[in-house]
C-alpha cells in the first residue's frame, strides 16, 4: 500500500450496497478486499489477516460472524444512515484525496491449489 490508503475488507451478496461499499471505500482514498458470505469463515479470516485489514464492512446479516474473529473496526452498511454526514462530499477527513497510479484500488487473492 502507498502512503495514505487503507485496505478495506468487504463482506456483502451481490447487491447495490456492496457497489456502494466500492464507491465509498475508493472515494475515501481506500482500497477494497472483496469476500464473498459463501466461502469457508477460516478462508475470509485468512485473508483478512493477510492483507492486513485496518476495517471491515459487512452487510447486516454477516455482523455477528464478523465480531466473533475480527478485531479491528467493522462498520455495518445497513446502519450507516444514521452516521452524520458533516464531511462535505469529495473529502476524506477534511481534505481532498488526489488519486495516482501508485495507489492501490483493490487485492485479490489466488490460489493454485484447493487452499480451503
Amino acid at each position: 500500500l502507498t502512503a495514505g490508503s487503507r485496505l478495506v475488507a468487504l463482506l456483502f451478496d451481490r447487491s447495490v450496497a456492496m457497489v456502494v461499499a466500492i464507491f465509498g471505500t475508493l472515494k475515501a482514498g481506500g482500497a477494497y478486499l472483496p469476500l464473498e458470505p459463501k466461502w469457508p469463515s477460516m478462508r475470509r479470516q485468512f485473508m483478512v489477516s493477510e492483507a492486513r485489514c485496518s476495517q471491515l464492512v459487512a452487510q447486516g446479516d454477516y455482523f455477528a460472524e464478523c465480531e466473533s474473529w475480527y478485531s479491528g473496526a467493522v462498520l455495518v452498511l445497513d446502519n450507516a444512515r444514521k452516521l452524520p454526514s458533516s464531511r462535505p462530499y469529495g473529502t476524506a477527513y477534511g481534505k481532498k484525496i488526489p488519486a495516482t497510479m501508485t495507489h492501490l484500488a483493490y487485492v485479490m487473492f489466488t490460489c493454485r491449489r484447493r487452499c480451503f
